[in-house]
């Protein structure tokens, strides 16, 4: 989990074992927390299209448009096809913007996200047989949800349907560690005592940390880089290297002199077209 830039939640269960309903019921709580919230439902039918045939979007495609947008004053669809849409999840990521969701559920994907420790799952069930079942099958069970009469032997939370409310609390906490998250830098460079930029996150979320240990961002800078008007933020190590090669080329030009104390602002930008 640690290594994505959107918290992913992955509700699995054998069919009609009530996923749509559960997310459902958390979509609704953590929007009305003010979270934004996206959800992917996995169709593995390969007939399957969202687009009606010969209608003028269907026609478009059928043509050889990659990419249909069709809007309407209070909705916007767009159809992309592509080969083996849902072979690679990460594929979805490619359709979202940065800011767009605070969190995403994902409903299906069992056999392509059981093994992905990197996103939690909630598993659905209808009986306790089915619970342990999956538990053997997934990596990284968030919790189980069911009804269920013998829970103590899942080694995992389980709840009912009437407990969502604080499935929805675990949830929100993984959300706030990420709203830290995104006010680091991103670099996983260590320098702050912590093995990635999530654990740190993490310890700022429990208060075992505070965002002035990131050296990156409190440290002093001694090479500003900017990219296209967006600055990149640099870890020491690279920041000394890219200081200590660009004052020895400058050093020996005519008018130079240096101190070892400068400060380099490098500034990359696209040439105009005239």
């Amino acid at each position: 989990m640690g290594k994505l830039k959107l918290p992913v939640f992955a509700v699995v269960g054998e069919k009609n074992s009530g996923k749509t309903r559960l997310i459902e019921t958390l979509t609704r709580h953590l929007k009305e927390k003010g979270f934004k919230v996206g959800v992917v439902k996995h169709i593995p039918h390969k007939d399957f299209t969202i687009d009606s045939e010969n209608k003028d979007s269907w026609r478009y495609a059928k043509a050889g448009a990659k990419t249909v947008l069709c809007v309407s004053p209070e909705e916007i669809a767009i159809i992309r096809k592509l080969k083996n849409a849902d072979k690679e999840f990460k594929n979805i990521f490619k359709f979202t913007t940065k800011d767009e969701f605070d969190c995403l559920f994902v409903e299906g994907f069992k056999n392509k996200l059981k093994d992905d420790e990197n996103i939690p799952k909630i598993v659905v069930v209808k009986t306790p047989k089915e619970a342990l079942k999956l538990l053997g099958q997934l990596k990284n069970v968030l919790c189980v949800v069911g009804f269920l009469n013998q829970t103590e032997t899942l080694k995992v939370p389980s709840f009912s349907f009437n407990e969502t409310e604080k499935i929805a609390d675990i949830i929100e906490k993984d959300l706030e560690v990420y709203k830290i998250l995104r006010g680091l830098p991103g670099l996983d460079c260590g320098f702050c005592g912590f093995k990635n930029c999530f654990e740190h996150a993490k310890a700022i979320y429990e208060k075992k940390s505070t965002l002035e240990k990131c050296p990156i961002l409190y440290g002093k800078e001694r090479v500003i880089l900017e990219v296209n008007n967006e600055k990149i933020p640099l870890n020491p190590f690279i920041q000394n290297i890219v200081k200590n090669t660009i004052l020895a080329m400058i050093s020996s030009l005519k008018g130079v002199k240096l101190t070892g104390e400068e400060t380099l602002t490098i500034t990359v930008s696209q040439a105009k077209k005239v």
